[in-house]
């Protein structure tokens, strides 16, 4: 079959023909008789001047990444086997059920073949989780309201964890002997002293260390600079802690909106992939803030007052750090509260 379309390069081209043979199926769907539409994941394109072309797959949505390789399978069923003993035995059964029928959705999203199908699916499943809203308030007024603090109060954990994965996958012993060598938190997990490292003013000779191992890695080291010079002081802390409630409450308005022009107006946004891929970030931080606050508690947990606690804990831990503008540098016991 050939098609022209007109698109800017070889793989818009792929995804726009892609659209149309999803809406072919789609009225394939519809009539009384239905018929098997599908197609290869390869399509053959041609530039409209040129003779030959080059064979393309299909293109890829933002949530259908590889599966874990052979060799990591074992690491990978323990962590299933214990994270799903955090789901299923941590909550009251009510609680159970909402939270097995979001991570339904969520799969749904991740194996859907539609971009569209993926963010209505994952909002969905964030909706799921949450309570309805109060009749004088909107919808997404009260969902902003519910997950800011869920996302963000262990955004400075998260973002450390990170820069330390890449850290250690790339300069493996030389980095972890670094980390060991911090003397403040000596029982303590690596994650943990390296952020002392990073954050702690003692430690200039340390940080001086990493910096030196990623020298030739100018990536490396922006990463590292940029998590000092945010979370190094009480004033810059509480700014970036702002400036990420800021972003994430806008990015939230922004994804309610495409979504329900998706659903209400049938207009799909140009750049849906980076919305689905946002909505996905703040669905796993947000379940993740769940999981391990109910683990913390000795009885089973309700949802929807784990998530008022969260609200309250969250207040109260920038209230905290607004209180600590005026001191120069993070002290032990302030960094123990802000990051760990």
């Amino acid at each position: 079959m050939l098609y022209r379309v007109g698109a800017h390069d070889e793989d818009a081209a792929v995804a726009a023909v892609e659209s149309v043979l999803a809406s072919v199926r789609a009225l394939a769907f519809i009539v009384p008789h239905m018929m098997d539409c599908r197609w290869h994941h390869a399509m053959y394109v041609v530039k409209s001047r040129s003779t030959r072309g080059a064979l393309l797959p299909s293109q890829v949505l933002p949530l259908q990444r590889a599966l874990v390789p052979a060799s990591a399978a074992r690491k990978a069923l323990k962590s299933l086997t214990s994270y799903s003993g955090k789901v299923l035995s941590n909550f009251d059964s009510a609680s159970t059920e909402r939270i097995l029928s979001s991570l339904n959705l969520r799969a749904l999203a991740r194996t859907s073949p539609s971009i569209e199908n993926q963010l209505t699916s994952l909002w969905s499943a964030i909706e799921v989780l949450l309570s309805e809203p109060p009749r004088d308030t909107t919808r997404i007024t009260h969902y902003t309201k519910l997950l800011i603090p869920c996302i963000c109060l262990r955004y400075i954990r998260r973002q450390t964890v990170a820069v330390f994965n890449e850290m250690l996958v790339a300069y493996r012993k030389k980095f972890s002997q670094i980390v060991q060598t911090e003397p403040d938190f000596s029982g303590s997990d690596q994650h943990t002293k390296f952020a002392a490292i990073l954050f702690l003013p003692q430690h200039d000779a340390l940080r001086g260390q990493l910096i030196t191992i990623c020298s030739d890695n100018p990536l490396a080291m922006h990463r590292l600079w940029k998590l000092h010079r945010d979370y190094s002081s009480p004033r810059a802390l509480k700014a970036a802690l702002e400036g990420h409630e800021q972003r994430v409450a806008w990015q939230l308005h922004r994804i309610y909106r495409a979504r329900n022009n998706l659903v209400h107006a049938g207009r799909r946004p140009s750049y849906l992939d980076s919305l689905v891929l946002n909505l996905e970030e703040f669905y796993l931080a947000c379940f993740g803030t769940l999981i391990n606050r109910a683990n913390r508690l000795e009885e089973v947990a309700d949802v929807d007052q784990l998530i008022a606690e969260i609200g309250i804990e969250y207040r109260i831990y920038m209230r905290y750090m607004d209180s600590l503008r005026k001191e120069p540098a993070l002290s032990n016991e302030t960094f123990v509260r802000a990051v760990t």
